[in-house]
């Protein structure tokens, strides 16, 4: 858990000291721009890292709910399940599922590839998210899925437990309308 709070720290604290040494470069001396940066960085830094973070770990973990590991952090995740079902049958009930239920757009539907990938709108949390699914046969009538959620901007550090949310929600809704 340490770990996850000073990722946070360390991230922030370099970008806001790059930004704040960049502009007072401008108007200061290089000694004066960077001891200028330096009370800025750290404060948003601490900031994130101590008031952001301990929401983003409360409401992953309730989303997550209980059994599960340090995982529930990271703003990728990606489930892996077996469904007792065709894949073709799979395959249309995912797509309807991504489209019309989670009002996520399609980007690709591939049924030769296996693969559905989709985007959610924009919301609070994150600027959107980016939903893969990737089918394999594993027989007539079941098929293997892996469902991987992620932000579409790589640098997003705190999802708040919303990409967790989606690959759980769908990992839900295939397994229960699969019968």
């Amino acid at each position: 858990m340490a770990a996850f709070y000073l990722k946070i720290f360390l991230a922030v604290f370099s970008v806001v000291f790059a930004g704040a040494v960049g502009i007072n470069l401008f108007a200061l001396a290089p000694a004066e721009a960077f001891s200028g940066a330096l009370y800025p960085a750290v404060f948003f830094a601490s900031i994130m890292a101590f008031a952001a973070g301990p929401v983003h770990v409360m409401l992953s973990k309730k989303i997550a709910g209980g059994g599960r590991g340090p995982e529930i952090y990271r703003t990728r995740q990606s489930e892996e399940i077996a469904v007792s079902l065709g894949y073709e049958k799979l395959f249309s009930l995912a797509h309807r599922y991504l489209r019309e239920e989670a009002g996520f757009e399609i980007l690709e539907a591939d049924a030769r590839a296996r693969r559905i990938t989709a985007k959610s709108s924009p919301s609070f949390k994150t600027l959107g998210n980016i939903i893969t699914l990737e089918f394999a046969e594993t027989g007539p009538d079941s098929t293997g899925l892996k469902i991987s959620s992620r932000p579409r901007l790589a640098a997003v550090m705190l999802d708040y437990g919303e990409n967790l949310q989606i690959v759980l929600k769908a990992k839900q809704y295939l397994l229960e309308n699969s019968g």
